[in-house]
């Protein structure tokens, strides 16, 4: 009984360190002569679509080449991103739960690939390409780009 209790507390200590954390670093991204959240708003339109747009379609592509055959500003976006101004997250993607660390999607068998897609391939890629960090924390998270219910 003590080494069940002992492995459920290093769990749990696992668990919340893991949530309390952020990866990666804040850089200049390459191609950039700045950070990316001290550009104005036109360097980050031609930052993202020169630098960003390429790199997250393929990684989009990679994982589904039939569901993100067509990948532009709108995948992420929105369909009317221009009117919205670009403003994340995006009221047209799936909204998300985030208890337990997002475990109804985690769990869900019909949502289970996209989002470990998200979670370990996504994050990471896109805080890589604009120079921020990601995970809980961090400036790239889910709620970055996906409305939730309740809020985080």
């Amino acid at each position: 009984m003590a080494r069940l209790r002992i492995a459920l507390l290093a769990s749990a200590l696992a668990l919340a360190a893991f949530a309390a954390c952020r990866m990666g670093r804040t850089t200049i991204p390459e191609g950039a002569d700045r950070p990316f959240d001290a550009m104005d708003r036109g360097q980050k339109a031609a930052f993202m679509a020169e630098r960003v747009l390429p790199v997250m379609r393929e990684t989009f592509q990679a994982f589904d080449p039939q569901r993100f055959a067509s990948v532009d500003c709108a995948t992420c976006h929105g369909p009317n991103a221009e009117a919205r101004v670009y403003a994340m997250p995006n009221p047209d993607l799936p909204t998300l739960d985030p208890r337990g660390l997002y475990r109804k999607h985690r769990k869900d068998p019909a949502q289970h690939a996209i989002a470990d897609f998200m979670w370990r391939t996504v994050q990471p890629t896109l805080a890589r390409t604009l120079g921020v960090t990601y995970g809980p924390n961090g400036r790239i998270d889910c709620a970055s780009c996906h409305p939730h219910d309740p809020p985080p």
